[in-house]
């Protein structure tokens, strides 16, 4: 019997969690008795347990008395003699036992009773369920560290790659009579005019500054450039990134478009001179993935090639796209053409400039691009020790959202951004004194109606 069931009603009972006193008016109401001030159940057998849920105090009151009895059948079967032992007690009891009288277990010529198998209950399942997290825990960290160490081979064979191509790039400018020569003589420095056979864009005069291995690294690592992908460098003067990429990664192709002439024939003798300081596989890959093209990147074929691409490079520094590099009025400024031409990639492709690009930067508003900023580390260009800034531009969808109606705009119209909501109407516009184009962020989001027609 419990022993609550002798107590007399009402009683008092002190909360085992928060201490707080309560009257138990009789023995119906102790199933459903809990603390009105923290919500702990008691066990219903009032044995002094206090558990936070009800769940726990139901399954311990099953369970509440039962522990010891168990226990005790336990130690009775440990305990218990073997078989040969238990034979020779019945006998011992046999003849102890009055005349008359038959010794208990013993039949007419029977053999002694076997003890009674009792059947243990199994082993607890924490401790299986113990191990068994152990086992994870220790595959998962066999695998983190395997992957850290693949990680760090990778690391180590891109330092090495990139390590063989500075000694292999500074052994082609050596056998040319230096890099210096190079840039200097073959006409590669300075603004130069495009190839008139070549260019359409109306491009007047290109900049020359050369990026270093220590920049193309970082951007290609920024870029996260994938095996089976393809790298283009708009602008690639005399094709040292192209030949980097080409070498130091696992892209299917590596592609570099000049648009003066010059250089690209100064590109072309670097990428042979090259070759010859490679081993014969290096060079074998060297020759399979590097393309040093001759054209205008703002062309249409040449646009569409650019489109189909992964990871873009563009060295737009100092101005090298600005409004005032187009000669012929007509024509787009460089920046809206670059603009256009990473509108039609496809979603994920990457574009890694040197400067921000103003249309990139309003489409990254409305969310169809992602928008990074880092720094490149020093040692990076020709032009300066320093680090230069360096803005990453991810695709992520083909339209982009307006920020005043929430409308989904393409970005793109015959090869023409389109910067205009094409449901937000003209007097909206004039109350917020908006000009075309402008896609501010700030500005309140409306929902606005569908024009007629």
């Amino acid at each position: 019997m419990e022993p609550w069931r002798s107590e007399s009603f009402p009683m008092t009972v002190a909360c085992g969690v928060c201490t707080v006193e309560m009257v138990v008016d009789s023995p119906d109401v102790i199933p459903f008795l809990a603390c009105d001030v923290c919500g702990s159940t008691p066990c219903g057998r009032l044995c002094g347990k206090w558990f936070q849920n009800e769940d726990g105090a139901t399954k311990h009151t099953m369970s509440c008395g039962r522990a010891p009895r168990r226990a005790a059948r336990r130690r009775v079967a440990r305990a218990s003699p073997p078989r040969r032992a238990q034979g020779q007690g019945a006998r011992a009891e046999e003849a102890a036992a009055p005349r008359g009288r038959q010794a208990p277990g013993r039949g007419d010529g029977a053999e002694p009773l076997a003890p009674r198998r009792v059947r243990l209950p199994p082993a607890p399942a924490a401790p299986r369920r113990r191990a068994r997290r152990r086992r994870r825990r220790g595959a998962r960290a066999a695998a983190g560290r395997g992957a850290r160490a693949a990680g760090a081979r990778a690391a180590r064979a891109g330092v090495a790659a990139r390590a063989a191509f500075v000694r292999a790039l500074d052994g082609a400018f050596a056998s040319l009579g230096g890099r210096e020569r190079v840039e200097h003589g073959g006409g590669v420095r300075g603004n130069l005019a495009p190839d008139a056979s070549v260019c359409s864009s109306g491009q007047r005069d290109a900049h020359y500054g050369a990026v270093l291995p220590n920049l193309v690294a970082h951007c290609l690592s920024r870029a996260r450039l994938a095996a089976g992908e393809t790298f283009v460098d708009v602008g690639s003067g005399l094709g040292a990134a192209v030949l980097q990429a080409a070498l130091t990664t696992t892209c299917a192709r590596a592609v570099g478009v000049e648009v003066v002439r010059s250089r690209h024939d100064a590109a072309l003798a670097v990428r042979d001179a090259t070759l010859t300081q490679l081993p014969p596989a290096a060079a074998a890959a060297l020759e399979a993935r590097a393309e040093l093209r001759l054209g205008d990147a703002f062309d249409a074929a040449t646009a569409d090639f650019l489109s189909s691409c992964d990871v873009l490079l563009v060295n737009n520094a100092n101005g090298t796209m600005a409004p005032e590099r187009v000669a012929v009025a007509s024509h787009r400024p460089l920046d809206e053409q670059l603009a256009n031409v990473a509108k039609r990639c496809r979603v994920g492709a990457r574009l890694v400039a040197m400067d921000t690009i103003p249309l990139l930067d309003a489409a990254a508003l409305g969310g169809a691009f992602d928008r990074l900023e880092f720094d490149s580390g020093p040692l990076a260009v020709s032009w300066t020790d320093g680090p230069v800034p360096l803005v990453l531009y991810t695709k992520r969808k083909v339209s982009w959202t307006c920020p005043r109606c929430t409308f989904e705009n393409p970005l793109f119209d015959d090869f023409a951004f389109i910067t205009e909501c094409a449901l937000c109407p003209d007097e909206l516009r004039a109350k917020f004194n908006l000009t075309a184009g402008d896609m501010d962020g700030h500005r309140p989001k409306r929902r606005c109606a569908k024009k007629d027609g």
